[in-house]
């Protein structure tokens, strides 16, 4: 929550309440004798918002590599070379010292502060606030281009006229600022980001995936995606989606495919919020997700853990979320004599086109092969039974098989995507039921066990009991004795030995 604490003092105020947040022990480790250093960037704009940052900025008058090693050596940290070119340095602490987790030291890339401020890239990141003694007087904010008066005004103004061109990156990084902080981009900027969007190209995958990770991760997906399209930005992180733009569906869909994969992860920002939200509808999406981590409280906690680096695996069910259809385009058919638009073959299409897509932007392949899993099985959920019908447990448990802990992010998905769908025509009714039949199903899986039977016999218990050796067919009867025990038909180890048997003469008999 922004307070926008200091915006209102003075200079020089301002400034000593920044230093203020700064821990004793990591300000005193910075306090270099004769050294012309500068606390700029996200800390500093943070500071004077209220909000917390666990990253500081750091910019020298001098040799940052020098610098970043004596700041290392007092805080019991490493050095790692982030451009030796442009004379960026990593203090990586080995763990977070006072809710500070590193601090990244560059050379000045002016012969002045103020000059060195107008490179970088919003007027709210180029704000800064002296740490070493510049002749004895009190500290002052440095802000020669009113950053704080656009935190004022909560807008995010480019720094300079060659901002984006500079480093193409920044686009899309006001896009997850602008998201992040509740900002609105200022209109010049929004004309000059969409000019530089082409250039997001030559731009390190890894750095891209990283600011889109970030948007992914917030609350404001949805918002933010519609923001990247605005800005030309989503046509170059994400090419496969245009062709959606305009491609029809069936009556029952209210939207397009390109705006129900905007209106997927819309619901998916409601399901996965910490606190209920104060917009009805979302607030109505948002008890659906309660009831599933309710029911597998271990969901909830492994979408917060983190898949890869700092990436959460909300961030990925989300970029699941925004990509399951992303191959109805090349799918869709027409049925001549009614009319009928099928998408033949989209979810495991998809899955291919997603996992590039994610492959391309450098993400792990623990992500990428849960990216393909779930945009491949998305269909699922709402085909395990006849209409009308409830799903066999032999069914639940083929599912839990095939999907493991990831059974509940299937459902979260499912229930984003019927949201969607069904768009402002969706009523609490309708949702409440649907809610309460994955429940039905979840209670059979966790509750009554099935995604995780207890093992009635071994592959041991097999070579010992029917004469068989190490091998495929071992696999095999396993996997019918817990289908057999799913449903209910075998319930000791007697009786599955028995199925065992019987499994075994059958093959024989059709070999």
């Amino acid at each position: 929550m922004m307070t926008m604490t200091y915006l209102l003092d003075t200079p020089d105020r301002a400034a000593a309440r920044v230093l203020e947040q700064l821990p004793r022990s990591v300000r005193d480790a910075l306090l270099l004798p004769g050294a012309a250093l500068y606390l700029v960037g996200g800390f500093v704009r943070d500071a004077l918002l209220g909000r917390t940052n666990r990253d500081l900025d750091l910019t020298v008058g001098g040799d940052a590599l020098a610098t970043a090693r004596q700041i290392a050596r007092r805080l019991g940290a490493v050095v790692v070379t982030l451009d030796a070119e442009r004379g960026a340095y990593r203090v990586a602490l080995r763990e977070l010292l006072a809710g500070i987790a590193m601090v990244d030291v560059t050379r000045l890339r002016a012969p002045a502060i103020e000059a060195d401020l107008r490179l970088r890239d919003f007027t709210v990141n180029a704000i800064a606030v002296p740490l070493a003694d510049e002749g004895g007087g009190t500290p002052r904010l440095i802000d020669p281009m009113d950053g704080v008066g656009d935190l004022r005004r909560k807008l995010l103004r480019m720094a300079g006229p060659t901002a984006f061109t500079d480093d193409p990156l920044r686009p899309l990084r006001g896009a997850r600022l602008a998201i992040e902080l509740d900002f609105t981009i200022e209109e010049e900027t929004v004309r000059a980001a969409r000019a530089a969007a082409p250039l997001l190209t030559q731009v390190a995958a890894e750095r891209r995936r990283d600011e889109f990770s970030r948007i992914l991760a917030s609350d404001a997906a949805g918002h933010g995606a519609r923001l990247m399209d605005e800005l030309g930005l989503l046509s170059v992180l994400l090419p496969d989606l245009d062709a959606a733009r305009g491609c029809t569906q069936p009556p029952e869909h209210y939207y397009d495919v390109f705006e129900h994969s905007l209106a997927t992860l819309d619901a998916l920002d409601a399901l996965l919020r910490h606190e209920p939200p104060d917009d009805a509808r979302e607030r109505l999406l948002w008890s659906g997700a309660q009831t599933v981590f309710a029911r597998v409280p271990a969901a909830r906690a492994r979408l917060e853990s983190i898949a890869a680096d700092e990436r959460p695996w909300r961030a990925t069910l989300k970029f699941v979320g925004l990509l399951h259809d992303v191959a109805k385009p090349e799918t869709r058919t027409v049925e001549p004599a009614t009319g009928r638009v099928r998408f033949f073959g989209h979810s495991e299409r998809g899955a291919e086109r997603a996992g590039a897509l994610a492959r391309a932007l450098r993400f792990s392949a623990r992500e990428v092969a849960y990216v393909e899993k779930l945009i491949a099985q998305h269909l699922r959920p709402g085909m395990l039974a006849s209409p009308g019908q409830p799903p066999t447990r032999r069914a639940l448990y083929r599912l839990a098989r095939d999907l493991g802990e990831h059974v509940p992010d299937l459902f979260l998905l499912h229930l984003a995507d019927h949201a969607a769908v069904r768009g402002p025509r969706l009523t609490a009714e309708e949702w409440r039921q649907h809610v309460a039949y994955f429940d039905a199903l979840l209670a059979i899986l966790y509750s009554e066990k099935v995604a995780s039977l207890p093992r009635l016999i071994t592959g041991d218990d097999l070579i010992a009991e029917l004469g068989l050796r190490p091998g495929p067919l071992l696999g095999r009867l396993l996997e019918a004795v817990r289908e057999a025990q799913a449903a209910g038909e075998v319930t000791d180890r007697a009786g599955a030995l028995a199925l065992a048997r019987r499994v075994l003469a059958e093959e024989k008999d059709d070999g």
